[in-house]
């Protein structure tokens, strides 16, 4: 259970981290009212995602680093509660990423000309 929620936290932070760099390059300007929400957005998604398996009393051993057991429905909160949130996740930092090289790119070409 501690390994699911610390790895969700970790993730979570990491676009945390991406998206208040985007919003702080990008639009110049950031409250402190987002960094309450990234908190409150960080911890609350990590509790729900580590609470969402025990419903089906899931959690349990499974081989490799796998925390959540082998049963049908074991399989399919590790896809719903890790696996596809997590790609989602990693398709969203990508594109923040690139959105900001993009804007990084821009302003220092423009510059540059100048």
């Amino acid at each position: 259970v501690l390994d699911q929620f610390t790895s969700w936290a970790s993730f979570l932070w990491a676009l945390g981290i991406t998206y208040y760099l985007f919003l702080s390059i990008t639009t110049q300007r950031v409250r402190s009212v987002d960094e309450r929400t990234l908190h409150a957005c960080v911890w609350g998604v990590a509790t729900a995602l580590t609470l969402l398996p025990a419903i089906g009393a899931t959690y349990g051993h499974a081989d490799g680093w796998c925390w959540i057991d082998e049963s049908d429905l074991g399989v399919v909160w590790r896809l719903a509660a890790f696996y596809i949130p997590l790609w989602l996740l990693v398709l969203a930092i990508c594109i923040l990423t690139c959105r900001l090289s993009r804007t990084v790119y821009v302003v220092k070409r423009s510059a540059l000309i100048r």
